[in-house]
């Protein structure tokens, strides 16, 4: 029986809590949050569990298998350091990864040291209609992916946003070479408090297989998610907010125009719906928590991580020198910190 712990009990974290109760084989035996309010929300879920406070009592106290980290960003490092000394296995944490590339580095060694199994809420990366979208794309149905577009109305660059970086990678299977990003207003107060900062932004992203990738999540937008996908010869286009039944379509030339030069764009393409179900976070956690125990290649861990995260500062490195950032980053940045959530 696998002993779980979990770190941060707001409302991911219950959704973490209900997820882990999928499996039959992991029992919860600690909670921890600074707030005590929060575990009255979910006392009927906690027979038999010890409550703390403070990690590091849970940490000295437990001797735990698993800990889920569902706190917030600036936590993160400190947390996931303490849980590799104490010698947990396996950790599930929440993106962002933390908020500095000097505490990611230091994320990488530690895991690499103690061999811990890491793995960061990129849900849609346990997602099978994202596993099916890339084998629609692999088999050329549009081509060769050139061009990634997402709008969506939300601010919040890291809590949201980190999102769809992290699909820029996965789709493309690309690393960003260089950002050209524009922060938001700073005067829009944070709904999670004022001690962290994460603005909307606007940037656009070279990857090194040559496709380009356009994020705006600015706060004057109040839109639903519309995510392109644009192929040399077709687009995919996913419409809508996934947890409230999005659509995604396939735009494609016909099969006898398909061999036709790209110059002719007038060539019209012709459209089919995909299947898909609705987006389920506490499923899609469960799949995660399912891959972090198994004996299979994880798809989203510290590495991909720290890229996502390296991604976002980027991104605020560029807004405040104006100018285009190359990535990775230089060095001289490993300390700039940046309090998102």
């Amino acid at each position: 029986m696998i002993k779980a712990g979990i770190v941060g009990l707001g409302n991911h974290g219950i959704r973490h809590l209900n997820a882990i109760q999928v499996h039959k084989g992991i029992k919860i035996v600690a909670v921890c949050d600074k707030n005590r309010k929060n575990f009255d929300l979910v006392s009927d879920k906690l027979n038999k569990v010890n409550i703390y406070n403070n990690v590091e009592d849970l940490f000295r106290n437990e001797k735990l298998d698993l800990i889920s980290i569902v706190t917030n960003g600036p936590s993160h490092a400190s947390i996931i350091k303490s849980a590799t000394l104490y010698g947990i296995p396996y950790i599930f944490c929440e993106k962002p990864l933390c908020n500095s590339m000097s505490e990611a580095k230091e994320i990488i060694q530690q895991c690499e040291v103690s061999k811990t199994r890491f793995i960061v809420g990129y849900i849609r990366r346990f997602s099978h209609d994202y596993a099916n979208l890339i084998k629609v794309i692999n088999s050329g149905a549009i081509g060769r992916p050139r061009h990634y577009h997402i709008t969506v109305g939300s601010g919040l660059f890291a809590a949201v946003g980190i999102h769809y970086l992290d699909l820029f990678r996965m789709i493309s299977q690309s690393e960003p070479i260089s950002v050209y990003g524009k922060l938001g207003s700073s005067d829009i107060a944070n709904p999670r408090g004022n001690e962290f900062e994460d603005l909307g932004a606007f940037a656009v992203y070279l990857l090194n297989d040559g496709s380009r990738c356009v994020i705006d999540i600015l706060d004057d937008l109040g839109v639903p998610p519309k995510f392109e996908i644009i192929g040399s010869l077709g687009r995919i286009i996913m419409h809508g907010d996934e947890e409230n039944g999005a659509y995604w379509s396939l735009y494609q030339r016909n099969e006898a125009l398909k061999n036709e030069s790209l110059r002719r764009y007038d060539i019209n393409l012709e459209e089919r719906k995909m299947e898909r179900s609705k987006l389920n976070i506490i499923d899609l956690l469960a799949e995660g928590y399912s891959l972090l125990l198994s004996n299979k290649k994880i798809t989203s861990d510290q590495y991909d991580g720290a890229k996502g995260v390296e991604m976002i500062l980027a991104a605020h490195i560029s807004s405040k020198e104006d100018r285009i950032i190359t990535l990775p980053l230089d060095k001289k940045y490993d300390d700039f910190f940046v309090p998102f959530t």
